[in-house]
């Protein structure tokens, strides 16, 4: 029988120790607290638990006064006193990602994405003919990548998924506008609601019962 909910899953552990031959003495908070471990380690180490996703964002004027603000931060130490000051010059983020990979904005000049490189084909910058060899082909990928390493603003970001905040460090006012669409590549855990098949998925199955045991 395919397991396609959490009641599911924790229902086949128990089978699996024996209930209702035996008496699995664990109070159902505890097996829902070891199901939720498992689901958690599945998450973080498991190759099915994260997938590759595109998240976008629309840069509001409200994100870029607030990457202008700033906040105050006091540390002691010794009789020493000193006093922080922290840019707000960040955006909030899902808590199902775990990681970010690249960022894609609007380029300024010869950026490498397609509408660029058509206008650069349309002004005659560039030329594309079918009698054109790979060779030639693969040269001409090589010049669009470092004219936009270039000419192109790179923005340089932190990210930390416990905060579940992106940091761009520059000035936000050099890189974006009001309006721009911003591009995440991330990855993130697999949402169980929507990939209902990681409840059946065999180490879960089996790591599950084995938390719900060491419990027991």
């Amino acid at each position: 029988m395919a397991i396609t909910t959490k009641s599911d899953l924790i229902e086949y552990c128990l089978r699996q120790l024996g209930k209702p031959v035996v008496d699995i003495n664990v109070d159902i908070d505890q097996v829902n607290d070891r199901v939720d471990e498992a689901l958690e380690y599945f998450g973080q180490f498991h190759y099915d638990g994260i997938e590759r996703v595109y998240l976008s964002h629309t840069v509001t004027q409200e994100d870029l006064n607030r990457s202008d603000s700033s906040s105050s931060h006091t540390a002691s130490q010794d009789s020493v006193t000193a006093n922080w000051t922290e840019k707000g010059n960040w955006l909030p983020v899902p808590d199902s990602v775990i990681s970010i990979v690249n960022v894609y904005h609007p380029s300024t000049a010869f950026g490498s994405n397609w509408y660029n490189q058509a206008a650069m084909i349309q002004t005659g910058l560039l030329t594309l003919n079918s009698s054109d060899s790979i060779i030639s082909m693969e040269m001409l990928s090589e010049k669009l990548d470092l004219l936009d390493g270039m000419l192109n603003t790179k923005p340089s970001i932190r990210f930390n998924h416990l905060a579940s905040r992106i940091y761009f460090d520059d000035d936000w006012s050099e890189i974006f506008n009001e309006g721009d669409t911003m591009i995440i590549e991330c990855y993130r855990k697999t949402d169980p609601s929507i990939a209902v098949k990681l409840y059946n998925d065999l180490f879960l199955k089996k790591y599950a019962a084995q938390l719900i045991k060491r419990q027991w």
